[in-house]
């Protein structure tokens, strides 16, 4: 389509990926601010049926509604709380709505997904998400699909009487097997990680890749890491301790070892969330692992970290929560400032 080849010329693709916390009509606001602002990719995380968050493809539809150029999708979704056919039908849906401008983030969920629903972290989540994104991909290709997964049944189902949709498909990724598979089966991986981590996982997803002769060249490599932009440098900093710590508790640890990672500090921050103790998580985020898990600081700092990102390989930077207290303003200010410079990076 018209739109995705303009964007194939862009070097750096920025993507927004917020979570929907917010009120409908902010988030709705965001978003088609973001749109008119170039922004390239807006990702709608899947946190559903946890408190206060919006569900996610209602949220997704409307988001496509309103906007004109991005492209839009779920980051991302698993196959225990939604079933892959659902999926796929509610994917199909909205390649049509939008013309074309949507993509599927996928991969084995969340805590906020899978716990108030009883799925346990995480039960074959390699041949969950196997199965699940090989049947979406032979939907959405009209093919016919019947499967017996372990959490999910598809019948002799098929779309073959529709279009076909070619949406890309990225799997959300940490461990070796997962970013085995993503190269595999997959058009890109989401990680939210530091420089060493993304050139050890791409060890691991050209493993994958060469299962079907293809090159990291072919491949995107999207990076959804915190973010946030202040005033002042040392005011980003504390806005993204929090999350930061939170991302690196989901990064396995034998992946963090082998790039030779602070793990007494990482048990200490583990030790301080099991007991409910927030404040002292965050304080023990060092100054290191903001540098290398996050966007945020001088507009210096920010430019050449993404730099950094693109000379790993990432093909696409999002930026991730907390982001900043006034998301609209900062979106604008992005607009004429930094959007334009890291496009071309």
């Amino acid at each position: 389509m018209k739109l995705i080849n303009l964007l194939d010329v862009i070097i750096m693709f920025v993507g927004l990926g917020l979570s929907t916390k917010r009120p409908i009509g902010t988030y709705l606001r965001i978003a088609d601010v973001a749109d008119v602002a170039g922004f390239n990719t807006f990702w709608i995380p899947d946190m559903n049926p946890s408190s206060p968050y919006l569900e996610q493809y209602v949220t997704l539809s409307a988001v496509v509604a309103i906007t004109e150029r991005m492209m839009i999708g779920p980051g991302v979704s698993n196959p225990y709380s939604r079933h892959p056919a659902m999926i796929a039908r509610a994917i199909a849906t909205l390649y049509d709505l939008s013309n074309g401008r949507v993509f599927l983030g996928f991969g084995a969920g969340g805590a906020l997904a899978l716990k108030p629903l009883g799925f346990p972290l995480w039960d074959q989540p390699y041949r969950s998400v196997l199965d699940a994104v090989e049947s979406i991909k032979k939907l959405l290709a009209g093919e016919t699909v019947t499967v017996k997964s372990k959490y999910f049944t598809i019948d002799s189902l098929s779309f073959n009487k529709e279009p076909k949709r070619d949406v890309p498909i990225y799997i959300g990724a940490r461990s070796p097997n997962m970013l085995r598979l993503a190269g595999k089966i997959a058009d890109g991986v989401v990680l939210s990680s530091s420089i060493e981590y993304i050139e050890l996982a791409k060890k691991y997803i050209q493993e994958g890749l060469n299962h079907r002769n293809r090159k990291m060249e072919d491949f995107k490599i999207i990076n959804w890491v915190p973010s946030a932009f202040a005033k002042r440098p040392d005011e980003s900093y504390d806005m993204v301790k929090l999350r930061v710590a939170t991302y690196l508790l989901y990064h396995p640890i034998s992946m963090l070892k082998k790039i030779n990672f602070d793990m007494d500090r990482l048990n200490e921050i583990r030790v301080a969330f099991n007991r409910g103790e927030r404040d002292i998580a965050k304080d023990l985020v060092s100054e290191k692992m903001i540098n290398e898990f996050s966007i945020c600081g001088s507009t210096k700092e920010i430019l050449s970290k993404i730099s950094a990102f693109k000379d790993a390989g990432v093909s696409e930077i999002v930026f991730g929560d907390p982001f900043s207290e006034n998301e609209i303003v900062t979106i604008n200010e992005l607009r004429k400032s930094l959007l334009p410079i890291i496009k071309k990076i």
